[in-house]
């Protein structure tokens, strides 16, 4: 299973990937908002796989796990 993130950096908002168990993400796109970002997530994810979106300040906005 894979970790999917949407955080902002500060000036654009990134999807992060890792492994479930991982404790590190890495990048895989930037957006310039966060509703595009969150749909580049929502296709990469598949069943099973966690989603959190974050707020601006980092904290936890939702987290779900996609269904198929």
């Amino acid at each position: 299973m894979t970790s999917y993130r949407v955080v902002h950096d500060g000036k654009r908002w990134e999807v992060m990937k890792a492994p479930r168990n991982a404790a590190t993400h890495r990048q895989i796109s930037t957006h310039q908002t966060k509703q595009a970002a969150k749909r580049k997530a929502r296709r990469k994810a598949n069943s099973g796989d966690s989603l959190t979106i974050l707020k601006k300040n980092g904290a936890i906005q939702n987290r779900v796990t996609v269904q198929s």
